[in-house]
C-alpha cells in the first residue's frame, strides 16, 4: 500500500497547509495574549518537531507522522482558542 503513497502526491499546497495554518494560529493566539511562556514554547516546539519529522524523512511512515503531528497541533490550537473564549 505504501508503494502507492508519495508525499508529492499531496501537492505543494497540501504539504504546507497544516504548517501555514498552525503558524498563523500560533501568531493569532500569541497576539491575543492567550499563550504564555511555557505554552508558547511547547506549541512552537511541537510545530518545529513535526516539520522536521515530515520534511527530513525518507520513509513514508515518518512523513505521515509529521503531517499528522501538524494536523493534531492545528486541532489543539483551535480547541485552545475555543476553550479560552468560553
Amino acid at each position: 500500500m505504501l508503494a502507492l503513497f508519495t508525499p508529492l502526491g499531496f501537492g505543494l499546497i497540501g504539504q504546507f497547509a497544516p504548517a501555514v495554518f498552525c503558524t498563523a494560529y500560533l501568531a493569532k493566539l500569541w497576539w491575543a495574549g492567550e499563550l504564555n511562556g511555557v505554552q508558547h514554547a511547547v506549541f512552537v516546539a511541537w510545530l518545529i518537531t513535526a516539520l522536521a519529522i515530515q520534511f527530513a524523512s525518507h520513509d513514508p511512515w515518518l512523513w505521515i507522522a509529521g503531517y499528522v503531528g501538524q494536523a493534531a497541533l492545528a486541532i489543539a490550537l483551535v480547541l485552545k482558542d475555543r476553550m479560552d473564549s468560553i
